[in-house]
Formats: C-alpha cells, structure tokens, sequence
C-alpha cells in the first residue's frame, strides 16, 4: 500500500450521525490481497486437502456465529434495517458457510464408460482463489 487513502466517514442514515470511519481500498489494495490469497494457496493444502478447506470454512462459520451481533448492530447503523431484517440476514451467512463445507468435503465429478472394459473419470479439484458474493449485492455474507 503505497499510497494513504482519504478518510471516509460512514453515516447512520437515521440521525445522520458519524458512526465511524475507514480508508477506501482501491486498486493497490485489491492487487496485494489477490496476491497474499495465491501465495496462500499455493503454500498450504487448500488445494489438495478437502477436509482442511472444510474446516477451515466451519471455523469461520462458528465465528461469524460467535461475533453476529456486531454485524446485526452495524446493518441497522450503516443501512437503516430493522434489527429484525438485520438478524435475520446475518443468521443466514454461517448457514451459507457451513453448506460451502459440505461442497467441499464432496467429491465432485464425471465418471463414463466410452468403450467396454474403459473408464473415464473426471475430478474436480480447486484451482484458485475466489470471491464468492452471494445472490444479493445488499447481502452482508461474502466468501
């Protein structure tokens, strides 16, 4: 990160308080994540290790379990939602997490018989690194 980004003030649009502030990534930013997140792929097992994907997905699951009413608090602060409409999206991120774990404990494929006496099977196998955003952009739950 070369290069301080401004300081943005995020407002609650109710009162139109400051309810806190950040820097804005821009590209430099987005070019060092994407490189730290192949580096880390290509060091660890993640690629190979179906089990360890897994459970590294289910920790993060507990996690956002563990931490959820602090992103609840948030949605109503930064996005005016109900506490009700916050819960229930935010309820729904680890559900979404823990489905990802059991994709990835799976082993996924084609098997065919082109000729007698062959067989051609075809196996999936994870390639990279991906930013998962789910059918909403408005939704709080990225993997």
């Amino acid at each position: 990160m070369g290069r301080r980004r401004p300081v943005r003030e995020s407002i609650d649009p109710v009162t139109s308080r400051v309810i806190g502030a950040h820097h804005d990534g821009g590209h430099e930013e987005a070019v060092m994540a994407i490189e730290t997140a192949r580096q880390a792929f290509a060091r660890s097992t993640w690629r190979s290790d179906k089990q360890f994907r897994a459970d590294v997905i289910e920790r993060m699951a507990a996690k956002f379990d563990e931490y959820a009413e602090r992103p609840i608090a948030l949605l109503g602060l930064e996005n005016g939602k109900v506490t009700p409409e916050a819960t229930f999206e935010i309820r729904l991120c680890a559900p979404k997490m823990r489905h990802g774990a059991a994709l990835a404990r799976m082993l996924l494929g084609n098997a065919a018989v082109p000729r007698p006496g062959q067989m051609s099977l075809a196996m999936r196998e994870a390639v990279g690194v991906v930013d998962i955003a789910t059918h909403s952009r408005r939704s709080p739950c990225r993997i």
